[in-house]
């Protein structure tokens, strides 16, 4: 049986950067295998959102995968300060965390990032358990930033609402999506990229193998049937798809979560 890949990620540096007096410096792309955070800590600093350049808030988290660039525009009156984490990760499947977040309490996340910097230059640590905690907590916290939403343009929003209404529509197209979020489809796709590190096809199969996770969980219903209910076209479809993103077939998955044993 084929082994699931898991995302393993190694801390290999870890300080504090103090930008110098300057409006842009040079940004550095990341390189495969590896995953840059930066956390603002302080100073201004300016990013591009929704097609224009915004000043954002202390303790915005950035989490740059291989191929993007790390964060470059302040003000030389007030040159931006961040916390930067360097991992090396074994998987490049997809993003990890969205690009741009909050910490519900921006300071929370500081405190965090100071402590880890104190616990790295001390060096008396084991590098894997703190590497997963690290990586982990971070995570965790992006993705619970319940502010994601409110910062995604108006119209990635209502592409996104009605993705969320529609899926179970086998043949609901980027066109279609566009048009009704009224956008070009172009401009959906660069929306999708730059927001949630997909395409709107690839947020439409993550979105439909997660509802048919919850049924494979809470129902007896014949899996055929599932993958109809979900959108997909076909039962080979639904299983390339459930398996590329669940790691496992639907049958493993309703034997090990099922509350119907069979």
């Amino acid at each position: 049986m084929e082994e699931t890949e898991y995302r393993f990620a190694v801390l290999e540096r870890c300080g504090f950067f103090i930008c110098s007096p300057v409006d842009c410096v040079l940004p550095v792309t990341i390189p495969e295998g590896e995953e840059y955070i930066e956390i603002l800590a302080g100073g201004k600093l300016f990013f591009e959102v929704d097609g224009r350049e915004k000043e954002m808030p202390l303790g915005t988290v950035f989490w740059h995968i291989a191929g993007e660039k790390t964060i470059c525009r302040t003000s030389a009156k007030d040159p931006y300060r961040c916390y930067v984490f360097l991992f090396r990760v074994n998987s490049s499947s997809g993003r990890p965390s969205p690009r741009i977040s909050q910490w519900k309490e921006g300071k929370n996340v500081l405190e965090f990032a100071s402590e880890c910097l104190h616990t790295y230059q001390n060096g008396k640590y084991d590098r894997e358990l703190f590497s997963r905690y690290v990586y982990s907590t971070l995570q965790w916290h992006t993705l619970m930033d319940d502010s994601a939403g409110r910062e995604y343009p108006i119209a990635l929003c209502n592409a996104l609402r009605y993705m969320d209404q529609h899926y179970a529509k086998c043949r609901l197209s980027a066109a279609e999506i566009a048009v009704n979020a009224g956008i070009s489809r172009p401009y959906l796709f660069d929306l999708c990229r730059n927001f949630l590190g997909q395409t709107p096809c690839g947020y439409l199969q993550e979105k439909r193998v997660k509802q048919a996770e919850r049924l494979l969980m809470t129902s007896s219903l014949p899996i055929k049937d599932i993958a109809e209910k979900c959108g997909f076209s076909s039962i080979e479809v639904f299983y390339r798809c459930f398996r590329r993103i669940s790691g496992r077939t639907p049958g493993d998955y309703r034997n090990t979560y099922s509350i119907y044993p069979g």
